[in-house]
């Protein structure tokens, strides 16, 4: 591991300050779902905190809160919405491709 110090949750989440909702304070256990599920991403992938468990708490560091809550790095753009006239339309694409095949 390395030689920062180890942050529990409760710590880390004073550290960022009131961000939570409606300017509150974050609450611990957001940073735990983080951990576990992750946040998703424009392309649909879940960005995980990385956090470690010692004695029964989970803990993190500085640098993996950062590395968290820095803006991903990849160049990709997330994909612009499809307006509900778009939508429709690929919807009724798709249904006539299913009445081709009998569905």
């Amino acid at each position: 591991m390395q030689d920062e110090p180890l942050l529990t949750f409760c710590v880390a989440a004073e550290l960022l300050g009131d961000v939570g909702r409606a300017g509150g304070a974050l609450h611990p256990s957001t940073l735990t779902r983080w951990t576990r599920r992750g946040v998703r991403q424009p392309d649909g992938s879940y960005r995980k905190l990385k956090a470690t468990r010692v004695g029964g708490k989970w803990v993190t560091t500085r640098t993996w809160l950062n590395d968290f809550l820095a803006p991903p790095t990849d160049s990709a753009a997330a994909p612009e919405p499809r307006s509900p006239a778009e939508r429709r339309r690929n919807v009724d694409a798709a249904m006539k491709q299913l009445e081709a095949i009998g569905a």
